[in-house]
């Protein structure tokens, strides 16, 4: 039987213009529409007036490259908006109460996908859907969120454990952590972050990384104040750091900047990662682990698939004591990054990424389960 699976995104298209399929969001749902047996169809987050004002609009690049459905919807409310992630708690059950039922397909398995941190959708709204959540982060404990949205979090997830058909977890210790007051109705899956396989070419593109400009350690992704500005300081005494990604806190732009042997690239779109990680020998993974949310680093695995060794200040699900080096274990000694940097391009790095290290595997299991659950 087909699946019509529909994804309510906490990053959809909008995320996608600007820096392409960079997310696990939009990862596995992307991944899931190469499977045969399933029709994509992505609700966006409604976008409010001011929003609009200040010239947000709709792209069709998503729906274009992936032939996927996206449902773009506006908000009227203008009040709302002020309140930041805390409006979704009124705007997402009010907004899958007017279009969730009008994607309902007879003859199929209807699944609704939901990878939003805050907001709930009421119980009428899911009549009818298998409710598969995944928790892309612990937002109950996120360094992005303020105390009043942990607390809003914390609803939405007190919320979908008991009414989930299926939990999906980006670690072990985001299970736990979630689990530990009380069980799942449903069932709980252990999903990590994965290597994304993007047949998209994002048409027009010309990368402008040079890939002769060599640099000893690189990090992609966005900064945030659980950056650890004192091991990139540490380290930049002895080598050549780039820095790929958009600044979400100033005051850790301003160290950086500041320090030397530290490049600064800003942001970047997801068809450049080829070219930007041949830039640099080793990943960077220098994150406090007192700010940590129980991720699953998405850079792990683009690191290793491009045949980067990793320097990582925490043990996430995959571990190798020749390639991947915890500093905050073994402390910031030369020679183990020099012999790191000798191994950067080492063809013996494919061999830590198995067919389960890649989204297709497990999520196609996912969809066997799901499948025999509603036996023609």
């Amino acid at each position: 039987m087909r699946i019509n699976l529909v994804a309510l995104c906490y990053r959809g298209s909008y995320f996608y213009k600007q820096y392409g399929p960079a997310i696990r969001d939009l990862q596995m749902t992307l991944t899931l529409k190469k499977i045969d047996c399933v029709s994509v169809t992505i609700l966006e987050r409604p976008t409010s007036i001011p929003e609009r004002l200040l010239g947000k609009r709709y792209s069709r690049m998503l729906a274009d490259d992936y032939d996927v459905v996206v449902c773009d919807d506006t908000s009227w409310e203008v009040i709302g908006p002020a309140f930041r992630r805390l409006w979704f708690e009124k705007l997402i059950p009010r907004y899958l109460d007017k279009v969730l039922h009008s994607f309902r397909c007879d003859n199929s398995i209807n699944v609704f996908l939901d990878f939003m941190p805050v907001g709930l959708p009421t119980a009428e709204s899911l009549e009818g859907w298998f409710y598969w959540y995944d928790f892309i982060d612990n937002f109950t404990k996120h360094n992005r969120f303020n105390k009043f949205e942990h607390r809003a979090a914390a609803r939405k997830y007190s919320f979908v454990k008991q009414h989930a058909d299926l939990l999906t977890f980006v670690s072990e210790d985001c299970r736990r952590s979630i689990l530990a007051s009380s069980e799942s109705c449903g069932r709980s899956v252990v999903l990590t972050n994965k290597v994304f396989n993007n047949s998209v070419v994002t048409r027009g593109r010309h990368s402008p990384y040079d890939i002769n400009q060599q640099f000893d350690f690189g990090f992609i992704g966005f900064i945030t104040d659980k950056f650890d500005v004192e091991a990139v300081a540490e380290l930049s005494k002895n080598y050549t750091i780039a820095i790929y990604g958009d600044f979400l806190d100033s005051n850790i732009r301003q160290k950086l900047s500041n320090m030397f042997n530290v490049s600064l690239f800003g942001g970047f779109h997801y068809s450049d990662l080829p070219q930007i990680c041949l830039t640099f020998r080793v990943g960077l993974l220098p994150y406090l682990s007192e700010r940590s949310h129980d991720g699953s680093p998405l850079k792990l695995y683009e690191y290793l698939r491009y045949r980067r060794p990793v320097v990582t200040s925490i043990d996430y699900e995959l571990t190798h004591s020749r390639f991947i080096f915890n500093y905050k274990k073994g402390g910031m000694h030369i020679d183990k990054f020099d012999k790191l940097i000798e191994l950067a391009g080492n063809e013996s790095i494919d061999g830590l990424l198995t067919d389960d290290d890649y989204f297709e595997a497990p999520l196609r299991r996912i969809v066997d389960m799901i499948s025999a659950e509603f036996p023609t």
